[in-house]
């Protein structure tokens, strides 16, 4: 059994939630619940009041690549 970490996804004003399957440095890879498209600007909450700013890279199904803006610590 696999447990993902639950986060919060913005974009522009609207809030989701979404699992964080694979994340590393640059990136991350992330299970969604609504319709993302290449392209769009978003920011990922791992923790509360700790945004996170990236560009969606692909879209496939329910999942979606994002690439983060500068590099984080993970």
């Amino acid at each position: 059994m696999t447990l993902y970490r639950v986060g919060s996804l913005s974009i522009g004003e609207r809030r989701e939630l979404c699992l964080i399957k694979n994340i590393s440095a640059g990136g991350m890879m992330v299970r969604v619940y609504c319709t993302i498209a290449e392209q769009t600007r978003v920011q990922v909450e791992l923790k509360c009041g700790h945004p996170i700013a990236g560009t969606v890279t692909w879209a496939r199904d329910v999942h979606v690549g994002i690439r983060f803006d500068d590099p984080i610590d993970v």
